[in-house]
């Protein structure tokens, strides 16, 4: 229990209103039988485990703070609630449905809450008097629930429910309306049950966007007006973390305000470790321009040895020189250990991590980020961060030097379409002020080599940052697919999520391209992807699923190379089976994420992927073996699908 999260949630409203019944709702997910006045605050637990398709799977304890709800004016009613304000990460306020009074009191026990002393206790604040400004700042998250939802007729639920949207509206907050005395209001799956957890996870979302957080147990940590005061509130330190150079155009320039306990430069000096299966020597074997896939990557087993994620990376290939920021790399990670007291940096360039197998937990200096297979995220050159896993835990990592990845140009697509901006979610502000006995050890990759470093504290102690140099992540199954509804193929482009670009404009350092779950309705068309050689190299990993050009040895957890001018294409099964198909709208990809690294350079492969890792397919060429000729030279037309 000990090593759970411990999150705080306040639950106010007035006496009466149904808190009680909430609470052991939420907690036990039963209905109170006896429900009673609380005097003072009682407090019950939620232990909360995200599912699937959920923003955050960590699991950890959601104590839920009932705060009674007096409305009395003696000054001591409400210096005697105080006392439970501090340290919140969340409120929920409790409204009556049948009771107008007790909705317009929302707005006074937001202000109470919020602002503590400035607004008397039993004041109304009418929705008219309540500024909405004044809270615009506020980081704390806020969700409205209404109650009694079963005591009002079915006549006049519309009317009602339509005066108290305005709440959610004015608090910037969902809103849930229920009977407490009906558990199928917050079954799984439900949009209840949704609103619900994203309340208990807030992220920022966008892509590059100004943004601002600061944690809600430090209200106004971030300095006004100003990037670095004389002192800073809370009498933090001020740092600046420069994605760019000072001088880059407004619209490329990337950077952040951190506020931070102690700085990072408080560490001890860096000394050279054991450098793994790490490396930037693309020199290490010749270069083989033959067709190259790998079965799955084999896990280390928790029984055998405890692998974390810096001691499992392992690079597969890559291209360019570090030291001239110009290139790329592409690592697999291979872990079963949580990175404990231990967080790592990259000097050299940006983490784009693709999760396979096993979520993700990861500890930013922004925040946390939990990441499961199906999502990806960014971790930007200079930031760090810790990863905790839960299993056996694989995945692949596309790193690029110099630059960072952007969002592709839509070009005649028009505005919309592909990965929408708003999807990618930011990190929001969360530090641990914590004493590390014997030291904690922040890894540095720099210039392709490991150091470490030792600190007394936990690098996670940022109260607040604003700015645009951010990691972020991303669900897949958000992209808005773009496919061909006439005939042929559009290019593999049109499902680029994420783009670094070279100074050749069109030409990329890298692409990260997904194969996701769409229909096939071409006609006439060879539907799979067809025979081709590329000037571009391509990175072809699965996350799940069956890839649709090869059903049999591309398998989850593996991965193939096509270097530059090497053909490649579908298996001759594939072929087979598509050239004789009748042309009918299907299904293509149900269930699967194929996704590719795809690069202008020339790709050499390591020493560890051709032959320490023992998982290269030496028969892959043999897919193609069964191709034959169906040359009809007397025949123009031959019979084909239909």
């Amino acid at each position: 229990m000990a090593s759970l999260d411990r999150v705080k949630v306040l639950v106010l409203g007035d006496s009466g209103v149904g808190k009680s019944s909430l609470v052991h709702l939420l907690c036990q997910n039963q209905v109170l039988g006896n429900p009673s006045w609380t005097v003072g605050c009682s407090v019950d637990v939620r232990v909360h485990d995200y599912k699937e398709g959920t923003p955050e799977e960590k699991t950890y304890y959601i104590e839920l703070w009932d705060v009674g709800g007096s409305v009395g004016s003696a000054s001591s009613v409400k210096s005697t609630r105080t006392v439970f304000y501090n340290s919140v990460n969340g409120i929920i306020l409790v409204h009556d449905l049948t009771n107008k009074k007790s909705s317009q009191n929302l707005y006074r026990w937001s202000l109470e809450v919020l602002n503590r002393d400035s607004v008397p206790t039993g004041v109304l604040v009418m929705n008219g008097d309540y500024d909405q400004e004044k809270f615009a700042d506020n980081q704390i998250p806020l969700l409205v629930i209404g109650t009694k939802l079963d005591q009002i007729h079915e006549t006049k639920r519309h009317e009602v429910l339509t005066r108290t949207a305005f709440l959610a509206e004015d608090f910037n907050a969902e809103e849930i309306n229920l009977d407490c005395t009906n558990p199928r209001y917050l079954a799984a799956g439900s949009s209840n049950a949704v609103k619900l957890s994203r309340f208990f996870d807030k992220y920022i979302s966008g892509f590059g966007n100004e943004c601002a957080s600061e944690d809600p147990r430090c209200p106004g940590a971030l300095p006004e007006g100003q990037n670095n005061p004389q002192v800073c509130p809370y009498n933090l330190y001020a740092e600046q973390l420069s994605g760019s150079a000072f001088t880059c155009p407004r619209g490329t320039n990337k950077r952040s305000w951190l506020y931070r306990i102690l700085p990072s430069v408080s560490h001890k000096p860096f000394e050279s470790i054991d450098q793994g299966n790490v490396t930037h020597n693309w020199d290490e074997v010749d270069p083989d321009p033959n067709q190259l896939r790998w079965k799955p990557f084999e896990i280390p087993k928790t029984s055998q040895k405890k692998v974390d994620f810096v001691n499992g990376l392992h690079t597969l290939c890559g291209a360019g020189d570090i030291r001239s920021n110009n290139g790329l790399a592409v690592h697999i990670f291979l872990c079963n250990s949580s990175m404990d007291d231990r967080c790592f940096y990259n000097s050299d360039g940006d983490f784009l991590i693709v999760p396979q197998k096993g979520k993700l937990l990861i500890y930013t200096e922004f925040g946390k980020m939990c990441v499961q297979p199906n999502e990806i995220c960014v971790i930007q050159r200079g930031m760090r961060f810790s990863i905790d896993v839960f299993e056996e835990t694989r995945g692949y990592i596309l790193e690029v030097y110099g630059v960072h990845f952007e969002l592709p140009d839509l070009g005649p697509i028009g505005a919309n379409g592909l990965a929408n901006p708003r999807d990618f979610l930011i990190p929001v502000a969360w530090y641990e002020d914590r004493q590390v006995q014997g030291g904690y050890t922040v890894i540095n990759k720099y210039q392709g080599k490991l150091f470490a470093a030792k600190q007394a504290v936990s690098p996670f102690n940022v109260v607040a940052w604003h700015g645009n140099y951010t990691p972020y992540k991303y669900n897949l199954e958000n992209f808005m697919v773009i496919n061909s509804v006439a005939f042929d193929h559009a290019d593999p482009s049109i499902f680029t999520v994420l783009t670094a670009k070279s100074v050749r404009p069109g030409v990329a350092i890298a692409d990260f391209v997904i194969f996701p779950p769409r229909w096939g309705v071409a006609a006439k068309t060879f539907r799979p992807p067809y025979y081709h050689r590329n000037c571009m190299s391509e990175f072809m990993g699965l996350i799940r699923g069956h890839y649709e050009a090869k059903q049999g040895g591309f398998l989850p957890g593996g991965g193939s190379l096509h270097s530059s001018m090497t053909p490649h294409g579908p298996d001759a099964d594939c072929f087979e089976k598509a050239s004789k198909a009748t042309l009918v709208p299907e299904r293509i990809a149900d269930g699967t994420m194929a996704f590719m690294f795809e690069s202008s350079l020339s790709l050499a492969v390591t020493k560890w992927g051709l032959k320490t890792s023992s998982c290269l397919d030496e028969n892959y060429y043999k897919c193609w073996e069964p191709l034959k000729s169906h040359f009809t030279p007397n025949s123009r037309n031959p019979a084909g699908p239909k």
